[in-house]
């Protein structure tokens, strides 16, 4: 996340007028907020972990995943399901099977949050393209559901 507040410190300098927010408790929490401090950030807010993480995406416009490692970004499906464009470091697993560049989202070379935040602001600004990949991000999130991967275990399955 520390990676996340950098990038949005670039976008609030722009005064896109977006806000920030990050969901879940964590034992860097308080670092965080030393951060958004530091970094004087305005538009950025901390919320506790929620059972209830349904509404806090159907309340966002992009989803944001800023590891700088991932195994299979589950977090990413979620969002999709929730019709959310995606932006995410490019790590070594996880994202890049999941993303496709430019369809559902935006894969950004990790660590760069020069770049991140060009993404970020190009989604912003551009509100028909974040709608395309929020369409496509909801049909790509079918790729992942409960009948595709119980008829691939079934096919596994029978091939032993």
């Amino acid at each position: 996340y520390d990676m996340l507040l950098e990038t949005w410190a670039k976008l609030e300098a722009q005064d896109s007028g977006w806000s920030l927010e990050i969901v879940g408790d964590g034992p860097m929490r308080e670092e965080l907020l030393s951060l958004c401090n530091e970094l004087r950030l305005e538009r950025v807010e901390i919320c506790n972990f929620t059972s209830r993480i349904e509404e806090k995406y159907k309340s966002a416009s992009i989803f944001v995943l800023s590891s700088r490692d991932e195994g299979f970004g589950l977090v990413l499906v979620e969002a999709m399901a929730m019709s959310l464009p995606l932006v995410s470091f490019a790590c070594e697993a996880g994202p890049k099977e999941i993303i496709k560049d430019g369809y559902n989202g935006l894969l950004i070379e990790p660590g760069n949050t020069e770049m991140l935040a060009t993404g970020l602001l190009h989604l912003i600004k551009d509100p028909d393209l974040r709608e395309r990949m929020s369409h496509n991000a909801f049909e790509s999130s079918k790729l992942y559901g409960i009948k595709t991967f119980t008829d691939k275990w079934v096919c596994l399955l029978n091939s032993l």
